[in-house]
């Protein structure tokens, strides 16, 4: 039924949001390269900026929801690319992330006059940031603190649409991440004592279980 609206006026959110995020994509790279001292290819970030943007504003509702939910996805693809390279998450990411997600969110529920859903993200926040926050001090090398700052907005966004979303999103996370480490370790690429990066994997997670709820 999604894909049916997708004709007409209701292109035009979509299509101005990959517009707005591929223009993004530059001074992403420079972020990048800032953090990494690896650069980029500009139309690299911008493409996968654009089109995880277009899909956030197409398929996530309400429309300040979508907005939401693209805006994560500008941030998630420097964020992801930092944090594979030299596992880190830079604040300056990180918070621009919670700051654009609960703006949004907010705003959805001034709209819609219903503060049950936005009660639920901020729940939701709370909870994935705590998670990460306690494997972070009782584990250290499992999670950091970027990985609780992030969790932020992504357990705001995720929650948004209802616990199991949120919960999916955490299953997704541990999957991809797990399916990655064992390919690594089939491929000789990394023992079990190899550090991995899970701030790309909870980004994808959290991403494919917002776009799947909203299908």
């Amino acid at each position: 039924m999604a894909c049916a609206t997708l004709t007409g006026v209701s292109l035009v959110l979509p299509a101005g949001a990959a517009v707005l995020a591929a223009c993004c994509g530059w001074p992403a790279s420079r972020l990048v390269r800032s953090y990494t001292q690896r650069t980029i290819a500009p139309p690299i970030l911008a493409v996968s900026t654009a089109i995880l943007a277009f899909a956030a504003a197409a398929y996530v509702h309400p429309v300040l929801a979508g907005c939401a939910a693209a805006w994560v996805g500008v941030c998630a693809v420097p964020l992801a690319v930092i944090d594979a390279l030299v596992y880190r998450l830079p604040d300056l990411l990180t918070m621009a992330a919670l700051g654009g997600t609960a703006g949004f969110l907010l705003a959805a529920a001034g709209v819609a006059g219903d503060w049950t859903d936005l009660a639920r993200s901020a729940a939701g926040a709370a909870a994935l940031a705590s998670l990460f926050l306690i494997l972070a001090i009782a584990r250290p090398g499992s999670a950091g603190l970027g990985d609780a700052k992030l969790s932020l907005s992504l357990g705001a966004l995720a929650a948004w649409p209802g616990w199991d979303v949120l919960a999916t999103a955490l299953i997704a996370a541990f999957a991809l991440a797990a399916g990655y480490a064992v390919w690594l370790l089939a491929a000789r690429r990394a023992t079990l004592r190899s550090r991995l990066p899970f701030g790309p994997f909870l980004l994808a997670g959290t991403l494919i279980a917002v776009l799947v709820a909203s299908l």
